[in-house]
């Protein structure tokens, strides 16, 4: 219900903040890539338009949030150490 308020335009613009993301977008989005990498259980179905937008903010910076992934290789939350390193390398 909760999440239905915070996208209740979703079909009438890409991101919460409007035509481009905004602060509100990158809130929500840490909220679902922390159980994006806490949890393999799926918590939107891939037709869903939340599950949508997660994948384009997952795609912002050059893929940045989606190569953030011990499966890809990229930090887990135990390598908090490593994070100013690994940005620079994924960034350039």
């Amino acid at each position: 219900m909760a999440l239905m308020v915070l996208f209740r335009d979703a079909h009438k613009q890409p991101w919460l903040a409007g035509e481009a993301p905004g602060h509100a977008d990158y809130i929500v989005m840490a909220a679902f890539q922390w159980g994006r990498l806490a949890t393999d259980f799926k918590v939107l179905e891939d037709d869903d338009p939340i599950a949508k937008w997660f994948q384009r903010g997952l795609d912002l910076h050059n893929g940045f949030g989606r190569k953030v992934h011990p499966d890809n290789g990229g930090p887990g939350f135990a390598d908090i150490g490593h994070w100013k390193e690994y940005a620079a390398s994924v960034t350039g």
